[in-house]
């Protein structure tokens, strides 16, 4: 093969490949921005949703695919070989008269005939070189048809840039959606939705909002909607009062769902839906009452309209939803949950993952939710999976009745006041009851000398235990201190053995008030100070509690805790009440331990077992007695000494309880001598015979009126009525 042929064969089909590149580019660029500016001018006419967008954008790009790989790709990959480039250059230069083409051929590998002459063939192409040799081949590959169609290509280019330029940003925003980002066809207005997607209860009223921006901010617009139903319907948007750019329209009683788009002058927003569904309600609601353990009643199936509950009972609840509603949510605020009025309560309701239209309340097992004091009745708060939630949830009342206290009567000694002397035994009967059950009965008594004083109830103050630290763990020392009136300072220690700082106190014991009525307790401390009087918390700080109800000679469980957490500080425990002026509490009213003042029976017959607390199996009725022998306290008491007693009954009530109860009014023994007691009989007597007396002069008068009514006269003319008259005939 020549080489200068195949350089200029080569030079050829190179910029054959080059000009037909080109070309197919041309083509496609002006092709694509033919098509692109026609979906821009109808997306801007007409709106085209995301599908026709696509659709166009799919066309645009198999066009393009369609322009590169056959005009090409194709053309290079699969160009004109050597003999017809040969072919293209002598129809543009007859002046090789096949010479070009025979000397193609002839080189070709085994294409000499049999017989030619080498030299003839050798010839030739030296001739055919002679003339290639200040030819141009290339000029047989024309340029006019690319400057053509770069020209109007070029054009088209052009003025869509300009077009482009002018129009920003709306051309922008169309040249976005053509390649199918989210954004609105560009308006003189603009709309942006300030509500999309909304789910609103049915009957009730949705307002649909909206913003404009943009050239024009009009003065109103409308909302456009579309039933479900396939009924279209125009609702006017007002602009906002104080607002220079937003729009709302409310629409009322909305009743099925539908689509809506707002239209702000030349624009509208994106087109949206709005649910109409029904609220969470509830439809049945199932009430079972768990008595307190102690009352030995097991479930009672109740009324919703009929909630009377014993106080100290929980309720399980059942509910049943008028439909499905929210499975679990760890936001409080989007949860089912059943509301305690009065006592404020909240208890989580769990859904049945079977049938989520089924509600119980969350972890209460078969106990049921308790229903603390105060509770007058509940509500159940529902939501859905789409955030909707009842309303006016209805009030289902509860009341809560207290357990009746249990009720004791002395059946003897049947005098209230008795005289005793020391070798007596007074036999005390009662009779106990309780609704549920009795759990003790208990003698309570106190020793009075001839005067009137205590015997032998001095008290001798209270129960100290020291801590060294304010979490009252550990213990380093216990005393009785008389009074709880202590000028503690960084000087003045509580004990050797007791640490100066971070300190704490707990004194315990019983208080017992020389009177009845109204008390205040006063704390005077500048540490932190509680008191408890009978479990009850009268305050949390130092200060004066509000007055304080007790009675005389009673005794009550009192505790007081102190806390220094520093060095210690004073403190200083006072009361004041009826004839009492504002003081230290004395120790004589103050005991570190409890007395054996108390007698306790059991249920069957009776009978003390020594002088502690017997548990009574729970009768509901009790009838017992008590044998309380004088002679135990015959070595120290002197005659004239009173035995004030009565009688005190709990019941079984542990939950809201013990419910307590005493008998009234307090009785008394007086302690006298053998021939005081004789005496004290003796007129008893005497009385007795008298009232004999008496009732026998009633009986005779009866009798003489009796007869007279009948004879006329009178049997026992001492009588005021003459015994010869007559009776009036009836």
């Amino acid at each position: 093969m020549s080489q200068l042929l195949t350089k200029k064969l080569s030079a050829v089909r190179r910029k054959r490949a080059m000009v037909t590149a080109f070309t197919g580019a041309t083509m496609a660029v002006g092709a694509v921005a033919v098509l692109v500016g026609l979906t821009l001018v109808v997306d801007w006419w007409i709106e085209l949703p995301r599908a026709a967008r696509a659709a166009a954008l799919a066309v645009e790009l198999a066009i393009l695919t369609y322009f590169v790989i056959w005009h090409i790709v194709r053309p290079i990959v699969y160009g004109p070989d050597d003999e017809d480039l040969a072919l293209q250059v002598e129809r543009e230069t007859p002046d090789f008269r096949s010479r070009l083409i025979s000397v193609i051929q002839l080189l070709r590998p085994a294409a000499a005939a049999e017989g030619m002459s080498v030299a003839m063939v050798g010839a030739l192409v030296r001739e055919t070189e002679a003339m290639a040799g200040p030819m141009d081949f290339t000029r047989v590959i024309k340029v006019d048809r690319l400057a053509s169609l770069g020209t109007v290509v070029a054009i088209i280019l052009v003025g869509s840039g300009v077009a482009l330029a002018a129009t920003a940003p709306a051309s922008v925003a169309l040249l976005q959606r053509a390649v199918l980002m989210n954004v609105s066809v560009p308006r003189k207005t603009i709309v942006i939705d300030l509500t999309r997607d909304m789910y609103i209860p049915r009957g009730e009223s949705v307002t649909i909002s909206a913003k404009a921006t943009g050239l024009i901010i009009p003065n109103s617009g409308s909302v456009q909607l579309k039933l479900n139903s396939g009924a279209v319907q125009s609702f006017d948007m007002a602009r906002n009062e104080g607002t220079k750019d937003q729009y709302s329209c409310t629409i009322e009683n909305v009743q099925e769902d539908f689509n809506y788009t707002v239209h702000l002058n030349d624009g509208h927003g994106e087109t949206y839906k709005v649910i109409a569904a029904i609220r969470p309600a509830v439809s049945a609601v199932d009430c079972q009452q768990q008595f307190p353990k102690y009352t030995g009643l097991g479930l009672l199936k109740r009324q919703v309209g009929d909630l009377t509950l014993l106080d100290g009972s929980r309720l399980l609840v059942n509910i049943t939803a008028n439909k499905p509603v929210k499975f679990t949510s760890t936001n409080v605020k989007e949860r089912n949950y059943i509301h305690l009025h009065g006592s404020e309560l909240e208890f989580p309701l769990t859904v049945d993952p079977g049938n989520p239209t089924l509600l119980m309340v969350k972890d209460a097992g078969d106990l049921g939710m308790p229903l603390p004091k105060g509770t007058t009745g509940f509500s159940v708060h529902l939501i859905d999976d789409q955030g909707l939630t009842s309303k006016n949830p209805a009030i289902y009342p509860i009341t809560l009745v207290a357990d009746q206290a249990p009720r004791i009567t002395v059946n003897s000694p049947k005098r209230n006041d008795e005289l005793v002397t020391t070798a007596a035994t007074v036999l005390v009967g009662f009779d106990a009851s309780d609704d549920y059950g009795v759990k003790s009965v208990q003698l309570r008594y106190r020793l009075l000398d001839p005067e009137g004083s205590p015997i032998g109830s001095a008290g001798d103050g209270l129960m100290g235990s020291y801590y060294k630290g304010a979490d009252f763990k550990t213990r380093v020392a216990e005393r009785v201190d008389p009074t709880i009136d202590f000028d503690w300072s960084f000087r003045n220690q509580p004990g050797a053995d007791i640490p100066k700082y971070s300190l704490g106190v707990r004194w315990t014991g019983q208080l017992q008030p020389p009177v009845s009525g109204d008390f205040t307790f006063t704390v005077v401390s500048p540490a932190k100070t509680q008191v408890w009087i009978d479990d009850k918390a009268l305050f949390d700080s130092n200060g004066e509690t509000k007055p304080v109800t007790l009675k005389a000679f009673q005794r009550y469980d009192i505790r007081i805790e102190y806390v220094a957490k520093t060095n210690a500080v004073p403190v200083h425990f006072q009361w004041q009440g009826p004839g009492i002026g504002k003081t230290a509490v004395p120790k004589e009213y103050l005991f570190s331990t409890p007395v054996a003042d108390k007698m306790t029976f059991v249920a069957s017959g009776g009978v003390p077992e020594k002088i502690i607390q017997m548990q009574l199996a729970t009768d509901k009725s009790v009838r017992g007695y008590y044998e309380w022998k004088i002679s135990q306290f015959s070595a120290g008491l002197p005659l004239g000494s009173v035995i004030q007693w009565r009688l005190q009954v709990t019941d079984t009530n542990d939950v809201t309880g013990p419910g307590i109860a005493y008998s009234e009014p307090m009785r008394q023994l007086r302690l006298v001598s053998e021939a005081d007691k004789r005496k004290e009989l003796m007129d008893r007597m005497t009385e007795q015979i008298a009232d004999i007396d008496k009732i026998n002069d009633a009986q005779r008068e009866n009798s003489q009126r009796t007869a007279k009514m009948v004879t006329g006269t009178l049997i026992d003319p001492s009588l005021d009525v003459p015994t010869n008259q007559k009776s009036p005939q009836k």
